[in-house]
This record gives C-alpha cells, structure tokens and sequence, in this order.
C-alpha cells in the first residue's frame, strides 16, 4: 500500500507541474513560468533523491552506512540550495514562480490529504 501511495504522489506531482507550467506559459510572463518549471523540477527531483536516500537508511535487510546517506542528504540540500541560489541571484526566473513551483509537494500533499479525508467523511456518513 505505501508504494502504491508513493507511486500515485510521485506521478501526481509529475501531472501538477505538468498543469501548472502549461498555465503559466499561457497566461503569465515568461521569467514566472521558467521559475514554475525550474521550481517544480527541483521540488520533484529532490523528492525523489529524498525517497530513495530514506528507502536504504530505513531498510533492515541492508547494512547501509548510516553516515555516508546522512552525507548524501545533506550534499543533496547543499545541491538544491545552489541551484536556487543561482537561479534567483542573476535573475534567471521570476521568485514568485520559483515558490509555486517549489510548493507543488505540498500542494499535492494537501489535496491527497483534504481526499481522504473526504472519503472517511463520506463513509461515516452513509
């Protein structure tokens, strides 16, 4: 069930980038939606690098370093940083674009949530 789970988060957050920059391009400048884009692929990479990192540490069967995934968490936050870093400080995207594009894990996370909750909601009902 957590795979299933995982899989459905990680093609739906595919899909939100996917709407998203296509409405961006559409109806907004070009820098916003080059920081949709840009900051929905930063988000859903390193979701992804996340994912693998804790499937290694959190698996039994495997006798992981401990240490060498803790550097790797932490090169991967240094490597988002920079690329964020550099996208804002010579002005290649617009930051109000680069947020929603950051945003759209937890936007996804949100709305799986509010789901769920409406079909505990609607089951208790009926």
């Amino acid at each position: 069930m957590e795979d299933d789970l995982i899989k459905k988060l990680h093609v739906k957050n595919w899909f939100l980038l996917l709407i998203l920059g296509s409405f961006s391009f559409i109806f907004m400048s070009l820098p916003f939606s080059l920081g949709v884009l840009a900051g929905g692929l930063i988000v859903n990479l390193g979701f992804h690098s996340l994912q693998k990192i804790l499937e290694k540490l959190l698996d039994p069967s495997r006798q992981s370093r401990g240490k060498a995934l803790f550097i790797k968490y932490y090169l991967r936050l240094f490597a988002i940083g920079l690329v964020i870093y550099i996208l804002i400080s010579r002005h290649y995207v617009d930051v109000l674009g680069l947020l929603v594009g950051l945003s759209i894990v937890v936007i996804n996370l949100m709305v799986m949530a509010f789901n769920e909750l409406a079909k505990i909601l609607l089951r208790q009902e009926v």
